[in-house]
C-alpha cells in the first residue's frame, strides 16, 4: 500500500513535517501528483486514491469505482480545512494544479460519466477535465471537457497573468476542443 505526504521546507537546511494524508481501507495505492501554495501561504494537494481518503479532520471521502481524484487544502497552520472527491465508475486523476489569489485550476483524466460540482460530463472514453475552483469559498467556478475517441490526458496546467490558462498533455486519435477537431 503507498501513502501520500507532502513535506513543507522553510529553508534547504530545516525541513518541516505537514500531519500524513492518512489512507483508510485502501489495500492498493493512493498518490499524491501535484501541489501549489495559495496566496495565503496555505497548501492545496490534487491525487488520486483507490478505496477511501481520510483527512485529518474531515469526513472520508469513498470511491465510485477504480480509481477517484482528491483535492485537498491546508491552511497556513497545516491544518486540513476542505477537501473534495471526483468520482466515477471509471478510472479518474487530475495531475496539475496551479492558483491565484482568487482560484485553484485542476486539469487531469476521466473515464466515462462524471460529476463535478453541478457538472456532469459524459464520454465513452479516456478524456480531459479542467476546472476552477473559487477561494476561499471551494465552490466549482467552472468545468471543460476536452474529449477524444481514443483517450487524451492533460499533465500541466499554468495560468498566466492574463488570467488565460495554459494546459498540457497528450491524446490518441483525435481530441475536441468545443467545436473544433
Amino acid at each position: 500500500m503507498l501513502c501520500v505526504f507532502l513535506l513543507s521546507t522553510i529553508s534547504l537546511s530545516a525541513q518541516v513535517w505537514l500531519p500524513p494524508i492518512a489512507t483508510a481501507g485502501s489495500a492498493d495505492s493512493d498518490d499524491a501528483l501535484a501541489v501549489v501554495y495559495d496566496s495565503f501561504g496555505g497548501k492545496y494537494v490534487v491525487g488520486s486514491f483507490h478505496a477511501s481518503m481520510n483527512f485529518p479532520n474531515l469526513p472520508t471521502m469513498v470511491n465510485l469505482g477504480q480509481d477517484d481524484a482528491f483535492i485537498a487544502h491546508y491552511t497556513a497552520a497545516n491544518v486540513t480545512d476542505w477537501s473534495m472527491s471526483i468520482g466515477s465508475v471509471g478510472w479518474d486523476a487530475p495531475f496539475a494544479i496551479d492558483g491565484d489569489s482568487v482560484g485553484i485550476y485542476v486539469c487531469g483524466y476521466y473515464e466515462n460519466t462524471i460529476i463535478i460540482g453541478t457538472d456532469t460530463l459524459i464520454q465513452n472514453g479516456i478524456s480531459i477535465f479542467v476546472m476552477k475552483i473559487n477561494i476561499p469559498s471551494h465552490t466549482v467556478a467552472w468545468v471543460r471537457s476536452f474529449e477524444s475517441a481514443g483517450a487524451a490526458y492533460a499533465f500541466g496546467i499554468k495560468r498566466d497573468a492574463s488570467d488565460g490558462i495554459l494546459i498540457g498533455g497528450s491524446f490518441h486519435q483525435n481530441l475536441t476542443f468545443g467545436t473544433d477537431t
